[in-house]
C-alpha cells in the first residue's frame, strides 16, 4: 500500500487529523486535533485502535507521530518500522511500560511519555543519543537509571510528580542541558553539581523541602526562567543578583524573609512572584526593573509605597487582584 492508501484507511475509522506529506510520503501524523478533548482516536474501540496503529507502523518516511491522550495501553511490535521517526508523542495514555519497539527508533530526538502509569524506566532509553527532549513527568517513578549522562544532546527534561527520592545525579552532567524540571519529589538540598549545566535557561524544582540554594548556582549565567515556589526557602545564595539574565522569577509560599542587596541588580526582570514570604518590601526598590511587566507580593509581611499610580507594571498586591487579571 501506498502512503495515500494508508492514510485514506485510517481515515475510514478515524476521519478528524492532521497529516503532512513531502514528496508523496507521510512524514507528520497528529491526531490531537484539540487540547480539551485530545485525541481523535481516544473513541475508536481498542480492537480498531490495533488495526490503526499496525497500520501507521507502515508508513516508514514519518518523522513526526503524535498520539497524545489516545487510550493507549499497548504500541505493537512493528512500531519499530518507523526508523525515521524523529518525534513522538504517547503522553496523557495509559502506558504502564515504555513500549520495547521505540527503544530501537534511534533517530528519536524528541519523546513524550508524560502522564502515563509508568513506574521503571528501561535502561535502554539510554541508548537513545539523539534524544534531546524526554519529558517522564506525572507518573509513578519509582526507580530512574542514573545513566543521562549517556544523552549527550539532552536539552530538556521534564521529572516533576514523579516518585523519584533521590537526584539522578548523572543529570548534572548533561552538558547541553537547557532545561529541567522537578518537582513533588520532597527534596530537602540542591546539589552543587548543578554549576556543571553551563547552558541551563530554564531550572523549576518546586513543592518540595529544599531550604537553602548552594552559592554555586549563582554561576548559572545562562538562567532566564526560576521556578522556586511552594519549597521551605530560608534565604538566597549572597550573590543571587549575578543572574543578570533572568526574566522570570517565581519564589512563592516560601519563608523568604530578607532579599539580599544583589537582588537588586536583576535589571531584565519581566515576572517576579514574591507573595506568600515574611518579606518586609519597599517597592520603591523595585523601580530599577525597568523591564518588570508583572510583579505578585501579596501575603508578605509589609510592602510600602505600592501606590497604583507609580506603576508601569500589573501589581498584585491580594488575591482579589490576582484572580482579577
Amino acid at each position: 500500500m501506498t502512503d495515500y492508501e494508508i492514510i485514506r484507511s485510517i481515515r475510514t475509522f478515524v476521519p478528524n487529523f492532521i497529516v503532512v506529506f513531502e514528496n508523496n510520503k507521510c512524514v507528520e501524523l497528529s491526531f490531537e486535533v484539540d487540547e480539551f478533548f485530545g485525541s481523535s482516536m481516544r473513541l475508536v474501540h481498542d480492537d480498531i485502535k490495533k488495526i490503526l496503529l499496525l497500520n501507521i507502523s507502515n508508513l516508514r518516511f514519518l518523522r513526526i507521530l503524535n498520539l497524545r491522550k489516545s487510550l493507549i495501553g499497548e504500541i505493537p511490535q512493528e512500531f519499530e518500522n518507523l526508523i525515521n521517526l524523529e518525534e513522538l508523542n504517547l503522553g496523557s495514555n495509559n502506558l504502564q511500560e515504555i513500549p520495547k519497539p521505540i527503544l530501537g527508533l534511534k533517530r528519536l530526538r524528541k519523546l513524550f511519555l508524560g502522564s502515563n502509569s509508568l513506574s521503571t524506566i528501561p535502561e535502554e532509553l539510554f541508548l537513545l543519543s539523539n534524544l534531546e527532549s524526554l519529558h517522564l513527568h506525572k507518573n509513578p517513578i519509582d526507580r530512574l537509571p542514573d545513566m543521562f549522562d549517556k544523552l549527550g544532546n539532552l536539552e530538556i527534561c521534564h521529572l516533576y510528580l514523579s516518585m523519584i527520592k533521590e537526584y539522578p545525579m548523572s543529570i548534572f552532567k548533561c552538558p547541553k542541558l537547557k532545561q529541567i524540571s522537578f518537582g513533588f519529589n520532597n527534596f530537602n538540598y540542591l546539589p552543587r553539581e548543578i554549576q556543571n549545566l553551563r547552558y541551563l535557561e530554564y531550572f523549576t524544582l518546586i513543592c518540595s523541602k529544599v531550604k537553602t540554594l548552594p552559592e554555586e548556582f549563582t554561576t548559572l549565567k545562562n538562567l532566564k526562567g526560576v521556578r522556586l515556589y511552594k519549597n521551605e526557602l530560608e534565604e538566597l545564595p549572597f550573590d543571587f543578583g549575578k543572574l543578570e539574565g533572568l526574566e522570570q522569577i517565581s519564589l512563592c509560599q516560601n519563608h523568604l524573609s530578607f532579599l539580599p542587596e544583589s537582588f537588586y541588580n536583576l535589571k531584565n526582570i519581566e515576572l517576579l512572584n514574591l507573595s506568600g514570604n515574611k518579606l518586609h518590601l519597599n517597592l520603591e526598590r523595585f523601580q530599577k526593573f525597568t523591564q518588570l511587566k508583572w510583579l505578585s507580593v501579596y501575603n508578605n509581611a509589609s510592602v510600602i509605597n505600592h501606590e497604583r499610580s507609580n506603576c508601569d507594571y500589573c501589581l498584585i498586591l491580594n488575591e482579589e487582584d490576582l484572580w482579577s487579571r
